[in-house]
C-alpha cells in the first residue's frame, strides 16, 4: 500500500509518542523529531510512493541510535502479560459456558473448523494492541484487556480462510507484534496439532513493538507455561517494519518458496507484502490477518475503521 497523505501526519505523530517513551530530555527528543522529518521529507521525495512501514523503520533506528536500549521493552512485557491474562480468562469462559454463550463456542473433537474459526478470531482481535497507532481507541490507557472480549464478538467471515487453510500443508506465519504474539502461538499451536507443517517468521532485531528473536528468549524466561510451549521452526524475516525482502535472510526465502500458504498478520505487512512479492517476482497465495485500526487502512481494504479483516490475496 502507496503512502497516503494522512500517513505522513501518523508518522509524526508516532514519533512524538516514542521519543517521549525512549527520552526523557526534551531538547534531544526535538533533535531525533528534527532528523527524522529530515529523513521522512528525503525518503519521500526519492520515493513518493513507499509504504508507511519503510519509513516508519528509518524512525525507529533514529530513536534507537539516540536512546541506545529497546525502549519499547516495558511495554512489550505488559502487553505479552495481559495477552496471557486474556487467554487464562478465555479458557474459563470455555470451560464454564457450556449451556449458553453469546461470546465464546465450546468445542468437541467433531467442531475443529469452528475452533480454527475461533482461535483466529482471537489472533485477529489481538491485533487491536498497538501502540503509537493514532486514534487508536482500543488501546485507549494502555489497556486492551477490558476491550477484548468486546472485540471478540465483532463479525468476521472466515469461511474461505478456512477452506485455504485445510487445503495447505505448509504454512508460513507472519508474526507482528508482541502481545498478540500469545494468540498467534495458540493458534499456531493448533495448526501443528493439525499436521500442518509450521514456520514462524519473527523479527531479526528488536524493532518498535515487533516480536522478534529477543523478545522470543524474554518471553519464555519471563512468561514460564505451557501456553508458550510449541515446536516449529522459527526464521528471521529481516529488520524493517512489515517485510522488506531484501533484509531477509536466505533461510526466509527457502521457508517463503516451499510454503503453500502464507498468513501474514497485522497492518504493516499488508502494506508491504504484496509490493515485495512484485518485486521479487513471486506469487504466493497470503491471508492477512489484521483489525483495521487506521482510516488509509480501512479504505484500501473497503471496510470500516476497527474492522477485523481476514483478506486472501
Amino acid at each position: 500500500m502507496n503512502l497516503k497523505p494522512e500517513c505522513i501526519a501518523c508518522l509524526i505523530d508516532r514519533c512524538v509518542f516514542e521519543c517521549k517513551l525512549a527520552i526523557k530530555d526534551e531538547r534531544t527528543q526535538i533533535a531525533c523529531m528534527r532528523d527524522f522529518c529530515e529523513i521522512l521529507s528525503k525518503e519521500i521525495l526519492k520515493n513518493p510512493l513507499a509504504t508507511p512501514s519503510y519509513l516508519g523503520t528509518f524512525r525507529d533506528r533514529i530513536i534507537k541510535k539516540i536512546a541506545k536500549y529497546d525502549y519499547y521493552k516495558d511495554l512489550k512485557e505488559a502487553n505479552n502479560k495481559m495477552a496471557l491474562e486474556i487467554l487464562k480468562e478465555i479458557r474459563k469462559n470455555l470451560e464454564t459456558s457450556k449451556k449458553d454463550s453469546k461470546t465464546f463456542a465450546v468445542f468437541d473433537s467433531s467442531q475443529q473448523d469452528e475452533k480454527l474459526k475461533f482461535l483466529i478470531k482471537c489472533a485477529i482481535a489481538g491485533n487491536a494492541a498497538e501502540y503509537g497507532v493514532k486514534g487508536n481507541k482500543y488501546m485507549e490507557n494502555n489497556n486492551i484487556k477490558n476491550k477484548f472480549f468486546e472485540i471478540l464478538k465483532k463479525d468476521v467471515d472466515l469461511d474461505k480462510t478456512i477452506e485455504q487453510i485445510n487445503k495447505a500443508k505448509k504454512i508460513l506465519y507472519l508474526a507482528d507484534n508482541n502481545g498478540e504474539i500469545i494468540f498467534d502461538i495458540a493458534l499456531i499451536k493448533f495448526l501443528i496439532e493439525s499436521k500442518k507443517d509450521v514456520t514462524l517468521a519473527i523479527k531479526g532485531e528488536d524493532i518498535m513493538d515487533d516480536f522478534s528473536f529477543n523478545d522470543l528468549e524474554n518471553l519464555k524466561l519471563k512468561c514460564q507455561t505451557a501456553d508458550l510451549n510449541f515446536e516449529c521452526p522459527i526464521v528471521s524475516c529481516g529488520n524493517f517494519i512489515g517485510q522488506y525482502f531484501e533484509s531477509a535472510p536466505k533461510e526466509f526465502f527457502e521457508k517463503l518458496r516451499n510454503a503453500d500458504l502464507v498468513v501474514a498478520k497485522g497492518m504493516a505487512n499488508f502494506e508491504t507484502l504484496e509490493e515485495e512479492y512484485e518485486k521479487f517476482k513471486i506469487k504466493k497465495k497470503t491471508i492477512y490477518l489484521l483489525m483495521a485500526k487506521c482510516e488509509p487502512i480501512a479504505k484500501e481494504l473497503k471496510v470500516e475503521r476497527y474492522s477485523l479483516v481476514a483478506k486472501i490475496m
